[in-house]
Formats: structure tokens, C-alpha cells, sequence
């Protein structure tokens, strides 16, 4: 009997049940369920782009994996430390010590044209003087600031 023979075509709900289960359960529960071998849930699951990786199968369960947390250093945030929230470090492969988010955020305040950074550096100077400030003068600056315009 050739293997053509044998194979089963994947139909809409199969793929539905294997997009359900994909990533909550092993391949090798998924198969068992569905009657298919591993490899067939496997290389379907590529070509559907189910790209959340399948669960690992333990003895002990899936509950006993342990998740490694790294803590940024920029924003205090506990995340997995995994590739998705952490960038490789270019030398030794490591993970970076800020998250993906914090470093994209940096990445964007260091190609601000050096105008747009001198006007949030005094933007913020200004706040910090207004913030130190007496309470009479408060006023006086918030109303000097808006007659700026008037006098040029």
C-alpha cells in the first residue's frame, strides 16, 4: 500500500481545530486527537503561519515550566526573557538589558532632528522652573508665555 494511499486530506475544520489548538496543547496531543501523526500537524501548522511556538510536552505537565523573567533597566518592567520582548546583544548573543519597547522608544528620541530636542529640552526646563517657582510667580510666567507672540 503506498503512503498516497493512506493520507488523509486536511479540510476547513481540521485546520480550525489545529488554529484552536495550536499553542495550548503538545503536537503530540493535538495528533492524537485529530488522528494524525506529528509531523502532519506539524508541517500544517507551518503552512497555516500558526507562529506561536507549540507547548512543551513534560512529565511533569505543562504548568511545571519554568519562565524566566529579566527586569529592564529603563522602564523597571518585569518581562519573559525571551527574544520577542528582548533584543539579541550583537557579541555574545545575551539579551539586552532594555526591553524591546524601551529601545525602540530610544531609538526615536536619538533621530529627533537636534531642533525638535533643543525645544523639548526647554519645554521641560521650563516646566522644572515653573514646578520650583514661588506661587505668585506662576502666574506671571504662564501669562508672560502667552503674550510671547503678541510682542514679535
Amino acid at each position: 500500500m503506498s503512503t498516497a494511499a493512506t493520507r488523509r486530506p486536511w479540510t476547513a475544520e481540521d485546520e480550525a481545530v489545529l488554529r484552536a489548538l495550536h499553542g495550548t496543547l503538545p503536537a503530540v496531543d493535538i495528533a492524537t486527537r485529530m488522528g494524525r501523526s506529528v509531523p502532519a500537524v506539524n508541517q500544517r501548522a507551518h503552512r497555516l503561519d500558526l507562529t506561536t511556538p507549540m507547548v512543551k510536552h513534560t512529565a511533569a505537565g505543562i504548568d511545571a515550566l519554568p519562565i524566566k523573567e529579566q527586569e529592564c533597566t529603563r522602564c523597571k518592567e518585569l518581562w519573559p526573557a525571551e527574544r520577542p520582548f528582548f533584543d539579541a546583544d550583537r557579541r555574545g548573543g545575551k539579551l539586552r538589558t532594555w526591553c524591546r519597547a524601551c529601545a525602540l522608544e530610544s531609538d526615536r528620541e536619538r533621530r529627533q532632528s537636534p531642533t525638535a530636542r533643543a525645544e523639548q529640552a526647554a519645554a521641560q526646563a521650563a516646566t522644572a522652573a515653573r514646578s520650583k517657582s514661588p506661587l505668585w510667580v506662576a502666574p506671571l510666567l504662564s501669562h508672560h508665555a502667552s503674550q510671547a507672540g503678541a510682542w514679535q
